[in-house]
């Protein structure tokens, strides 16, 4: 299915810079073609430690979606949230990362799909169901675990 103006999934997978985009700035192109990318890969399986289109795990999938784009980022979630430059939750933006855990453990991360301003949604790689998005702020699951969110964009 393809939206009016925007490239179907499977031309996005094979052309990461075919994306209608209005925005002006190169900072905000990037942010969208780097999400509308990650959205493509919508429905690839979990697969513990996978890092490849034929199944990733949380950080396997961000790293990945990271390196289309020539961002280099550690291979762990917590390694991620660390080197990650912070933002607060509230000037998340589409392409930052966000990051869950309990305690102290950070075991989880997800990239961010939704408008600053817009309930928090992202894109990730679940156990249960693969590369899904989620609305974090209506998971019951997810909102309990969520520890921050950080950046490697301008």
């Amino acid at each position: 299915k393809s939206i009016k103006g925007k490239p179907d999934s499977h031309e996005a997978i094979n052309n990461p810079d075919l994306v209608a985009n209005n925005s002006g700035t190169d900072q905000n192109s990037n942010r969208e073609k780097m999400v509308v990318y990650a959205k493509s890969l919508i429905g690839i399986k979990y697969v513990w430690a996978g890092s490849t289109e034929s199944g990733f795990d949380c950080s396997g999938f961000t790293s990945y979606v990271c390196k289309k784009y020539g961002i280099a980022i550690p291979r762990t979630a917590s390694g991620q949230m660390e080197d990650s430059k912070k933002v607060k939750l509230d000037n998340a933006q589409k392409g930052d990362l966000v990051f869950f855990g309990s305690g102290a453990k950070i075991t989880h991360v997800g990239m961010v799909v939704s408008n600053k301003g817009e309930e928090l949604s992202m894109v990730h790689a679940s156990t249960s169901k693969g590369v899904i998005v989620t609305n974090v702020e209506k998971s019951t699951y997810w909102k309990p675990k969520l520890k921050g969110a950080g950046t490697y964009l301008e």
